[in-house]
């Protein structure tokens, strides 16, 4: 066992179902675990619970006819297909096919969004970068043993000296919007037992919104490489790891 890595491939698709193949080969090959897209079937939803009036939620989002096809693809290439859920209302949908779930640090208190994806009995992570303290405890409060907290700071990007890594408490995870390729390395060596890193084809376009907090797929190889040998530092034989490795119990 290692780190879980997860290559967030956000909007970087840019709406393109070829785009998001080389996506998920891309993080294949960078050796991650995982990789992982975003869904709302509703714009106007999420405009409304986010309050953004302009047509910011237009784009981004994958397609629900992909869903079979990318579930399949990163099965193919050895990876768990995941993808960030929004709405109360999609959570049956994903479901059908993702193998983790995630929640962003927006929807992290929405106790009925919470609830739905407890109740898919999958491991699921829940990113902290819009709370304070007294909010940590709660979304502690509506979570189960399934879900893996994640630090992060939501800042696109986040300056390197603002990362905060020493919140990182034992068992949580690492949501890294740094857009540098050894953070990842440094928040294992913090505590961190999940990462969570954004990342990018080489043509994806600079006016794409994920695109100044995406690696591109060198940085990509080298953040994993950097964290999973971080990882072998901290623990390093397999009896430490697996003595030490309790990630899915929040605390």
């Amino acid at each position: 066992m290692s780190v879980f890595i997860i290559g967030e491939a956000g909007s970087c698709h840019e709406g393109d179902l070829d785009k998001c193949r080389q996506l998920i080969d891309v993080a294949a090959d960078a050796g991650c675990s995982a990789v992982k897209f975003q869904y709302w079937s509703s714009p106007r939803q999420m405009q409304l619970r986010r309050n953004i009036p302009a047509p910011a939620y237009d784009t981004g989002s994958i397609k629900p006819e992909w869903f079979p096809e990318l579930r399949t693809w990163s099965h193919s290439a050895g990876l768990q297909f995941m993808c960030t859920v929004y709405l109360p209302e999609d959570v049956e949908f994903v479901d059908t096919y993702v193998d983790r779930h995630k929640i962003s640090s927006f929807e992290c208190l929405d106790r009925i969004l919470l609830e739905k994806v407890k109740q898919t009995g999958k491991i699921f992570y829940v990113s902290l970068g819009m709370t304070d303290i007294a909010e940590r405890s709660k979304v502690r409060n509506l979570v189960n043993s399934n879900a893996i907290l994640m630090h992060c700071v939501s800042a696109y990007p986040c300056p390197k000296l603002q990362a905060s890594l020493g919140r990182i408490e034992r068992g949580m995870g690492y949501s890294d919007h740094t857009g540098y390729f050894a953070t990842g390395s440094l928040a294992v060596a913090a505590g961190a037992m999940d990462l969570e890193v954004h990342f990018r084809l080489w043509d994806t376009e600079p006016t794409c919104p994920d695109y100044p907090v995406a690696l591109n797929p060198s940085h990509l190889e080298c953040y994993v490489a950097l964290a999973k040998e971080a990882y072998q530092m901290r623990f390093g034989s397999s009896t430490l790891e697996d003595n030490n490795r309790n990630h899915r119990v929040v605390r």
